[in-house]
């Protein structure tokens, strides 16, 4: 499963609280993008990450939130299972309650040939036959699914149903319609095919689906493409004030963080030219630049420490229009050639 959007990595940031408050400072928040909502970096959900449970074949359910990129700390609400590509199986939609991020995961477990997905269409009461159950023989016994598409907190279900068939070819399908005493048998679908089931038919409708393609998510806060142009960045120095970055040679932005074990590990063995080839810009907000500087200091690289603007103002400028800073791992390396055309973003230091 591949997300097309995600968020900052956990652990980045360090957290101070205000002793007379209990809260965290604007300055210092956990992570930068809280600031979207509360000015006081609070968590509404405890910075609880998302988790995703795969059910095992033996029994049980395996966590592979981690695995699979789904474990958003962005404070998910609502999550829609459908299938957005047409290619049989279904995605995750989620609604978090972060800044109103939306995120899709694309489904890329499994293989297309062996489910089946199945649509009914009533022709008494609901048109979608919402309440109708539908039973599929599958690899391990009956498997049965209900229309509701209120399902789930402030999400809408789909009117489609997927059912997985294994290693089987084909299964029987059974309806038990709203407001119906009995089962009725539909007949019989083939494995990797989409039906339409019409109340009152005793054979299901095959139907051909438009597969789409859900492309590959850009690289973790990106919101340029590769080989876009890069519009003039501003950054900040260590008491806040703009600073152009000079955009006529190739440059390599790496991002970092004092409250980054491997950000601060790695710049510290790093050879001293490799490391003033590169254009450093920490992510540390408010009061936790002095500890930048500090670093900086000790290991003698000469020049302005550079930040990443954290202000509403400049979130929206233009190193806002390169990449959302909050959710853009650290530490990583954003590569950009003499043409201003950005080259690539690359994780770096692990």
């Amino acid at each position: 499963m591949v997300a097309s959007s995600s968020s900052h990595e956990s652990g980045v940031h360090g957290s101070a609280i205000d002793a007379s408050h209990g809260l965290e400072t604007e300055e210092e928040a956990f992570h930068p993008w809280a600031l979207h909502m509360d000015p006081s970096g609070t968590s509404f959900n405890g910075r609880q990450r998302n988790r995703l449970f795969v059910a095992c074949e033996e029994g049980g359910f395996s966590d592979l939130s981690v695995l699979l990129g789904s474990d958003s700390p962005l404070d998910g609400r609502s999550l829609v299972a459908a299938d957005f590509d047409g290619d049989g199986d279904p995605d995750l939609f989620c609604h978090n309650l972060q800044a109103e991020r939306h995120q899709l995961w694309r489904n890329d477990l499994g293989s297309q040939s062996r489910a089946v997905t199945i649509h009914l269409r009533a022709t008494q009461g609901h048109p979608e036959a919402i309440g109708a159950t539908v039973v599929l023989e599958g690899p391990a016994g009956p498997v049965a699914q209900v229309i509701a598409r209120g399902s789930g907190f402030a999400s809408s279900g789909s009117p489609n149903l997927i059912f997985g068939l294994g290693s089987k070819t084909s299964a029987e399908v059974k309806v038990l319609w709203p407001g119906a005493a009995t089962w009725s048998s539909q007949g019989i679908v083939k494995a990797g095919g989409a039906y339409l089931i019409v109340q009152g038919e005793s054979s299901p409708r095959v139907v051909e689906v438009e597969a789409g393609q859900l492309s590959d998510p850009w690289p973790r806060g990106l919101r340029l493409p590769i080989g876009a142009k890069v519009p003039p960045i501003v950054l900040e120095n260590a008491v806040g004030e703009a600073r152009n970055l000079a955009l006529g040679v190739a440059v390599d932005l790496h991002f970092w963080s004092s409250a980054c074990s491997p950000c601060v590990r790695g710049l510290a063995a790093m050879d001293p030219d490799a490391r003033a080839r590169l254009q450093l810009v920490c992510v540390d907000p408010g009061l936790r630049r002095s500890e930048a500087v500090r670093l900086l200091d000790e290991w003698g690289i000469a020049g302005e420490a550079l930040f990443a603007p954290f202000s509403p103002e400049l979130r929206e400028g233009s190193l806002g229009a390169l990449m959302d800073v909050g959710s853009l791992p650290v530490p990583s390396t954003v590569h950009i050639d003499a043409s201003g055309i950005l080259q690539g973003v690359e994780r770096a230091l692990e």
